[in-house]
Formats: structure tokens, C-alpha cells, sequence
């Protein structure tokens, strides 16, 4: 399955971002270093759509692993909605599902394009 297949790619690349993000690998293939992301940024209304890594995919990597992680277990979106991108989909259903809609497409596009542009040394400055 092409899908399983582009998962485990981004998953076998995750060792190598923990190490950064702890602090123990100084960069990248070009040796550039990468600024650690927050573990819980608030998000926008729609995830970007340009088909290369931009500075809000990389502030952004924990809220899409978490979408991720939502979406193969099968949980609800107004669940995820509330718990990851920090909106109340009782008061804003249809953002609240645009919003999770967007983020859980782009999460998606990661595995499938995206992560080759980390593995490049992350969005161009």
C-alpha cells in the first residue's frame, strides 16, 4: 500500500526530529539548524496549501502527528477539534471542522510530499 509506505517513511524520519528537537543533532543534511517547534501553537482557520514546506508546517509538526494519531485510532473530530486545535465546534461547527479538515489534509500531504522537503533541510528561508 502506497499510503503505508509513505507513513513509515515520515514515521522512520521522526528518530532523526526527536534528536533535533532535544537538542542533539546541530542540523540537517546542509547543517542548517531548525528552530524547535511549540507543542501546542494555535492554529489557523486553513492549514497552508503551497506544495512546499512553509514556516507554519514547521511550527505546526506535533498539531499534524497528533492529527494524525487521532485519525488512525479512529477518533471524532469534534473530539480532536477541541483537544488539538483548541476550537469549540458546539459554538463554531463549521470552522471547527474546516479548520480540522485543512490541518488533517495538509498533515496527509506530509507523508505523502512533504517530508522529503524536511529531509532537505525544512522550508526555505
Amino acid at each position: 500500500c502506497r499510503r503505508r509506505t509513505t507513513w513509515c517513511v515520515f514515521w522512520s524520519y521522526l528518530p532523526r526530529y526527536r534528536a533535533i528537537y532535544r537538542g542533539r543533532f546541530a542540523g540537517f543534511v546542509d547543517g542548517s539548524p531548525m528552530q524547535k517547534p511549540p507543542l501546542d501553537p494555535d492554529v489557523a482557520d486553513e492549514a497552508p496549501t503551497a506544495p512546499v514546506l512553509t514556516g507554519y508546517d514547521e511550527k505546526h509538526l506535533v498539531t499534524y502527528l497528533r492529527l494524525l494519531h487521532a485519525d488512525k485510532d479512529g477518533a471524532d473530530w469534534r473530539e480532536v477539534a477541541r483537544l488539538v486545535l483548541h476550537l469549540d465546534p458546539d459554538r463554531e461547527a463549521g470552522r471547527a471542522h474546516r479548520t480540522w479538515e485543512s490541518h488533517l489534509a495538509r498533515a496527509r500531504w506530509l507523508t505523502e510530499h512533504g517530508y522529503r522537503h524536511l529531509l532537505r533541510g525544512g522550508s526555505p528561508k
